[in-house]
């Protein structure tokens, strides 16, 4: 990697939009903060090192386990409460399951009667995406933005069969480890978004809710998610680590939200910052795809985004045929791969799409479709269902008629 020109990222914290007077409800009594352990501290089998990281909601430690020596990493809510540490627990329960060598390990949940739970995982002894990307710049060679995206996009995939979304795919949950040749790539954090999100909501922090530069729309919009807001951040992340800049360059939270959610904003073309990668045409055709506004425009599978980004990689090896492609996908694991349903809009996601601009008018072939389909009926069937309706009224009009009489 090398260095590229600097680029202002909007804020990683996010504005939640309340209701006022939901915002001056009472908050929940029983979260509260709480001062995390101090360096020395010692949790059951393992001993606080030093804190290493700190976010709006959580904490991460360095730690020993004291009976196998063992370098792990800690992680804690900066809030406590008996249902969160529940919940927290099932969710360490459930990344547990997630076996994968591009997935940091899940070691074990620890409970404390306080109400505060510790998700104990392995300690990475890498660099994160993020501060790669700052102190260093993009990614130059196709062969190394290859060989890390692929390694995500296992990841993933991993996660989507097993019903698990992430939530919040970014240069920060991601981290390069130094463990050999070639290098190895981990993916941080499966589950722990969703608890994350919920808590902002009951404190009222006004902070959220991932970060604003790497939200699909509808994670802007508050919709319900599938695999596809994971492959529209990955996507975001991918222009990244191929450029060294965003595909859009807001100032503000809201600004980057308005720019993920209005198809009139177009995102910044990868060749007005690279001017050197070959198959640029096919590389602009695969953001075209992935940045789409609409979850069902984009790639719908994990399994479908390596295809589309698979066509980059074998037009710009055309002089080496022989090349392994990395994106390449079993077609059998495509077929086994689950296909997310579209999620019908509530009255309040609509209004959302109203302000955001992002209502699509009527689809008179859909609805000549569903006319046709309507027509196919039998008749018989109106006719049945016609005559039911018509002695539901008369035995209806009659005891309203009897009563009438005996009064």
């Amino acid at each position: 990697m090398t260095d590229s020109p600097d680029n202002s990222k909007a804020p990683k914290v996010f504005v939640s939009f309340t209701d006022p007077e939901e915002f001056e409800s009472p908050v929940l009594e029983a979260i509260v903060s709480r001062d995390p352990p101090v360096d020395g501290h010692q949790l059951r089998d393992y001993k606080i090192l030093e804190k290493i990281g700190e976010g709006a909601m959580a904490i991460v430690y360095k730690a020993r386990q004291i009976s196998t020596n063992r370098i792990v990493a800690i992680k804690t809510l900066k809030f406590v409460d008996q249902s969160l540490a529940e919940r927290f627990s099932r969710e360490v329960s459930i990344h547990s399951n997630l076996k994968h060598k591009n997935i940091v390990e899940a070691i074990e949940c620890i409970s404390t009667p306080f109400g505060r739970s510790y998700f104990v995982m392995e300690y990475l002894d890498g660099i994160t995406l993020e501060d790669q990307l700052e102190q260093r710049g993009r990614c130059n060679r196709p062969e190394n933005i290859a060989h890390i995206l692929s390694q995500i996009c296992e990841a993933l995939d991993c996660a989507h069969r097993q019903g698990i979304i992430h939530r919040d795919v970014k240069p920060e949950n991601i981290v390069l480890v130094n463990d050999g040749s070639p290098m190895t790539v981990k993916v941080l954090d499966f589950g722990v978004a969703k608890i994350q999100e919920d808590l902002q909501r009951l404190t009222k922090t006004g902070v959220v809710l991932g970060s604003p530069a790497y939200m699909s729309p509808e994670q802007c919009l508050g919709r319900n998610l599938d695999p596809r807001s994971d492959i529209y951040s990955l996507g975001v992340v991918a222009f990244e680590l191929i450029t060294g800049n965003l595909p859009y360059n807001k100032e503000t939270a809201v600004d980057m939200m308005e720019a993920h959610c209005d198809p009139d904003i177009k995102p910044t073309s990868v060749s007005a910052h690279r001017t050197d990668l070959p198959a640029m045409k096919e590389l602009e055709e695969f953001f075209e795809r992935v940045f789409q506004v609409e979850p069902e425009d984009r790639p719908a599978t994990i399994s479908d985004f390596k295809t589309e980004l698979g066509k980059w990689w074998k037009v710009a090896n055309e002089k080496n045929p022989d090349a392994p492609n990395p994106f390449a996908v079993d077609e059998r694991a495509r077929a086994q791969a689950p296909r997310p349903s579209r999620v019908l809009d509530t009255m309040e996601v609509q209004t959302l799409d109203k302000l955001a601009g992002r209502v699509k008018p009527p689809d008179p072939k859909k609805e000549s479709a569903q006319l046709a389909q309507i027509a196919k009926i039998p008749t018989p069937v109106f006719m049945g269902l016609a005559a039911v309706i018509l002695i539901g009224l008369s035995l209806l009009f009659a005891f309203f008629l009897v009563n009438t009489l005996k009064h």
